[in-house]
């Protein structure tokens, strides 16, 4: 059984369109001051502002392809035989009764094929017998039924490691990491393999410092630190100026590229002078970013993706490149590496 679900759309579109019409900082305030809306702004750089849990924004959706090509997202709710059987063969993996374990999940996936969850877990009793090749037939299977399932390329890539193709490991890793943007199990897993390249991945977070609320029909109010605050003006106006985002194709259900681009962009804007502010590592990077031409990647990576991590599964081929490219060359450091010269020719 599954239910359908509705994901954030990230709106490129707008971003080509109108990249060149993104506003400085002050000609925002101005539309802010003008308008309707009473916004009330508040500086406080002793509050400690709340961030989501992201270990708890987890993508636990699947994802499948008709034979049209059209991609259907959705959380998997298992029926009473399938849940029971479920159950059974977990037991007996955590038993080490691999082999039995396995003709359970393959049981499952005979009476119900939309749960291609079990297709990964096959190929693990495999791979923890030693059949590499079995093992990898069915995680390549896994990929084919759903071509985004996070588990499957995380283990892909250990089969890949003791198959001596460290590249491969590497891409498979990457593709893991961002359909499960939160998980700290691939996380670190990626950061050991890049390590061992000399390569390294900063552990900060874009944790803007800031609180935005509607406290009206009409009133809005902004907390944020002196640093943050030309970002929540931003945001501010995107999010609740009547008229503005709609005026540039967006809507208040999607993210917006151009919306995050701008905040960005009043943020460097408003704290030219705040070298201290400049100088840590999220400023720097989002600086690099602009200069390597990156900024799309940056915003999916860092805003996107770890606030909607299931949204990885909207993304496009030239959005998740975007994604893989800025991770590899901008937001790690020391010796970095090209995403496409890990794929396969």
């Amino acid at each position: 059984m599954k239910s359908s679900l509705l994901l954030p759309l990230l709106l490129l579109c707008s971003w080509f369109a109108h990249a060149q019409e993104i506003k400085p900082v002050s000609e925002i305030f101005k539309i802010m001051e003008a308008s309707r809306i009473g916004y009330q702004l508040d500086i406080n750089d002793e509050k400690k502002y709340p961030q989501p849990e992201r270990v708890r924004l987890f993508n636990t959706t699947y994802t499948i392809t008709d034979a049209e090509g059209r991609v259907e997202i959705f959380t998997f709710q298992p029926g009473p035989e399938v849940d029971s059987l479920f159950n059974r063969a977990e037991a007996l993996f955590q038993e080490k009764r691999f082999a039995q374990a396995r003709d359970l999940y393959q049981q499952i996936y005979e009476l119900d094929s939309t749960f291609t969850k079990v297709l990964p877990y096959i190929a693990q009793t495999y791979g923890i017998q030693g059949d590499l090749r079995r093992a990898k037939e069915f995680y390549a299977l896994a990929l084919v039924k759903n071509p985004t399932d996070y588990f499957a390329h995380w283990m892909l890539a250990d089969i890949f490691r003791m198959s001596g193709q460290p590249d491969e490991a590497l891409r498979q890793l990457v593709f893991a990491h961002l359909f499960n943007r939160n998980h700290l199990g691939i996380q670190e897993d990626l950061r050991k393999t890049l390590e061992a390249r000399k390569i390294i991945l900063p552990e900060w977070q874009f944790e803007p410092q800031m609180e935005m609320a509607q406290t009206g029909a009409q009133s809005v109010q902004l907390v944020a630190s002196t640093a943050w605050l030309p970002y929540a003006i931003a945001k501010a106006v995107w999010d609740y100026e009547p008229g503005y985002q709609e005026a540039y194709g967006a809507s208040e259900n999607d993210f917006s590229v151009l919306g995050a681009a701008e905040a960005l962009g009043a943020l460097l804007d408003g704290n030219r002078e705040n070298k201290k502010f400049l100088k840590t590592p999220m400023m720097k990077t989002l600086q690099a970013s602009l200069d390597d031409k990156q900024l799309l990647g940056f915003i999916v990576y860092e805003m996107l993706l770890p606030q909607y991590p299931a949204a990885a599964k909207r993304l496009d081929t030239k959005q998740f490149y975007a994604a893989a490219e800025y991770l590899l060359q901008v937001r790690c450091t020391g010796k970095t590496i090209s995403f496409e010269s890990l794929l396969p020719e």
